[in-house]
C-alpha cells in the first residue's frame, strides 16, 4: 500500500470561515482526506459491519468466556448484534462519505435521493443495521435538542433469497466451497494446527474446556478452526469495547494470528476459490461504473454493499491488495469490524496524470480508499460519532506504481482473470445448496391447499356438496329473517 496519500493529495479540510474555525473541534479539523482535485464521478463499495456481539456458541465451547459474554447480555445486545460501539464505527463511516462525497467532492446531493445512491444489504439485522446507520450519518437532519439528529426514512435493499453479490459461499458455491475447505483441512489445516498446538492449548485452558473436542458437543462447527475463530472473535470484540480483558494479550494476538491463516488457508488457498469467493461482485461493479464512464442517465452515483468480512478477504486476494490496520489482534490482512472499501471512479486531465505518475494520460481511473474507524476514537465519543479516522488509498498489486489505475486496464484485469480463471458460475457446478429456513417455534403454521386430505373426495363431489350447502342456507336465511313471507312468495 501507499503512504497516507502521497504528496499533493493529503489535505486539511476547510469546514469554515477562519474566524470560525476556533469553534471546530481539533480532531475534526486534523481530518485527512483524499484529494478532491480531480472529479469522481461515481464510487462503488463493499463494507463490513460494526462491532457486534459473539456468536452464541461461543457460550458451549468455551464457558470460561461467561464473564465476558455476559458483559455483552449487560448492555442488552442480541446474539451477533450490531454493538453501541459497533453503531458509532458505521456511523463514523458515514460521517467520512458525507465530507468526502458530498461536502468535498460535491458527487451527491445534499438530501438522500434514492435515484442516486443504493444501499444493499446481506439480510441479516447486523449487516441492515450497519447500512442504515452509515445512511443516516450521511443525510440525518440538522441538530436539534441536545445534538439529537431528526433521522430519515434511508431505504436499504436486502438480499432476500440467494445472495451470490456477496455472500456467494452460502448460495451457489456453497458445495463447492465444502469440498475445497475439506481438502484443505486434511492437509495444511492439520499440518497448521498441529504447528500450533501450544496456542491451542491455552486457549482451552482459557475456555476450560478442550476445543479439540468442541465438534464433539456442539452444531455448526464444520471444525476446530471455525471454533478458534469464534472464541477469539468474542476476544476481538471485547477489545473493541474497551472491557476490561480476562486473557493475556499476547496469547489473544497469536491466537488472531492463528485463526486469520486458518481462516485465508480454507476459503482463498487456490486461484480458484480467489475467484468464485467474490461471486458478482466485480461484474456488478464494472457494470456500475462502466455506466459512470459513458455518463449514463439514471445511473446510480453510489452503489454499495454491506455485508462481512469474508467478501472483503476474498477482495483483498483477488485484486492483490495487502490490509495493514494498526491495533491489537490486526496483523497483515485483518481486517477490523466497519472497514470499508471505496472503488473511486474518477476523470483526471492531462495535468493531474502527470501529478498521478500514470502514462495513460487524461481519462478515467480507478482509485481504491480505505476508511476503518479507530476503536480508540468510538471510544471516546459522547453522543456522537462526529470523529473520523484517516483514510488511505491501497494500491493493486498489478498497478505498483501509482494509486490510480486506468478503468480500461482495471477492467481488463477483471475480464481477463474471469475468463480465465473462471466466475462462479464456471467454478461452482455442483449449484446452490437450498435450504429451507427452521420455522420460529412460536410462529404459526400456514396450512397449504395441497396439504389437506380430502380423503377420496374429487373435485366434482366437492362442488355438489358446497352447492348444496349454498341452497340450504339461502333457505334458512329467509326463513330467521323478518321478511320471510316475500320470501317465501318469490320461491313458490
Amino acid at each position: 500500500p501507499s503512504q497516507y496519500f502521497p504528496t499533493g493529495s493529503r489535505i486539511t479540510l476547510n469546514l469554515a470561515p477562519p474566524p470560525f474555525r476556533a469553534m471546530i473541534p481539533p480532531l475534526l479539523l486534523a481530518l485527512v482526506l483524499p484529494s478532491s482535485e480531480s472529479r469522481v464521478i461515481s464510487v462503488f463499495y463493499a463494507s463490513r459491519h460494526g462491532t457486534r456481539a459473539p456468536n452464541p456458541i461461543v457460550e458451549d465451547i468455551c464457558p470460561g468466556l461467561k464473564p465476558t459474554l455476559d458483559r455483552f447480555k449487560d448492555i442488552g445486545i442480541a446474539p451477533a448484534g450490531v454493538t453501541g460501539n459497533g453503531l458509532r464505527e458505521m456511523y463514523s463511516v458515514g460521517v467520512y462519505a458525507r465530507e468526502r462525497y458530498i461536502k468535498e467532492a460535491g458527487l451527491l446531493s445534499k438530501y438522500f435521493d434514492p435515484r442516486e445512491i443504493k444501499f444493499v444489504a446481506a439480510e441479516e439485522d447486523r449487516t441492515l443495521q450497519s447500512a442504515a446507520t452509515m445512511g443516516q450519518a450521511m443525510y440525518a437532519g440538522p441538530r436539534g435538542f441536545e445534538g439529537y439528529r431528526e433521522p430519515i426514512p434511508v431505504a436499504v435493499n436486502g438480499t432476500a433469497g440467494r445472495d451470490d453479490l456477496g455472500e456467494v459461499r452460502k448460495a451457489t458455491c456453497a458445495p463447492q466451497l465444502l469440498q475445497d475447505t475439506s481438502k484443505w483441512d486434511k492437509k495444511y489445516g492439520k499440518e497448521l494446527m498441529e504447528k500450533h498446538k501450544d496456542i491451542i492449548d491455552d486457549l482451552s485452558h482459557m475456555c476450560k474446556a478442550n476445543l479439540r473436542l468442541s465438534l464433539q458437543y456442539t452444531d455448526g462447527m464444520e471444525n476446530m478452526g471455525d471454533a478458534i475463530k469464534d472464541v477469539t472473535d468474542a476476544m476481538m470484540f471485547a477489545v473493541r469495547e474497551n472491557f476490561p480483558l480476562q486473557f493475556n494479550k499476547t496469547m489473544y494476538a497469536d491466537a488472531r494470528r492463528l485463526a486469520l491463516a486458518q481462516l485465508y488457508g480454507r476459503l482463498y488457498f487456490t486461484k480458484e476459490q480467489q475467484n468464485y469467493m467474490v461471486g458478482l461482485f466485480p461484474e456488478v461493479m464494472l457494470n456500475e461504473l462502466q455506466a459512470g464512464v459513458d455518463h449514463l442517465e439514471g445511473r446510480h452515483l453510489m452503489y454499495g454493499y454491506h455485508g462481512h468480512r469474508e467478501l472483503l478477504y476474498a477482495l483483498a486476494t483477488f485484486f492483490q491488495v495487502s490490509f495493514e490496520f494498526p491495533g491489537l489482534g490486526f496483523q497483515k490482512h485483518g481486517i477490523p469490524s466497519g472497514t470499508t472499501l471505496f472503488f473511486e471512479l474518477h476523470k483526471l486531465n492531462e495535468t493531474e496524470a502527470i501529478q498521478e505518475n500514470v502514462q495513460e494520460g487524461a481519462g478515467d481511473y480507478v482509485r481504491l480508499v480505505v476508511f476503518s474507524p479507530c476503536a480508540n476514537v468510538t471510544l471516546t465519543i459522547k453522543g456522537n460519532a462526529d470523529i473520523l479516522c484517516k483514510a488511505k488509498a491501497y494500491r493493486f498489486g498489478f498497478n505498483p506504481h501509482s494509486d490510480y489505475i486506468s478503468f480500461a486496464k482495471f477492467r481488463s484485469y477483471i475480464e481477463d482473470r474471469l475468463n480465465f480463471i473462471g466466475s462462479y458460475r464456471d467454478l461452482c457446478p455442483l449449484g446452490p445448496k437450498i435450504a429451507s429456513k427452521p420455522q420460529h417455534p412460536h410462529s404459526r403454521k400456514i396450512v397449504k391447499v395441497e396439504d389437506v386430505d380430502l380423503a377420496g373426495w374429487d373435485l366434482v363431489s366437492a362442488g355438489v356438496f358446497i352447492t348444496l350447502g349454498a341452497v340450504l342456507a339461502g333457505i334458512l336465511l329467509c326463513i330467521l329473517a323478518p321478511w320471510s313471507r316475500c320470501c317465501f312468495r318469490r320461491l313458490l
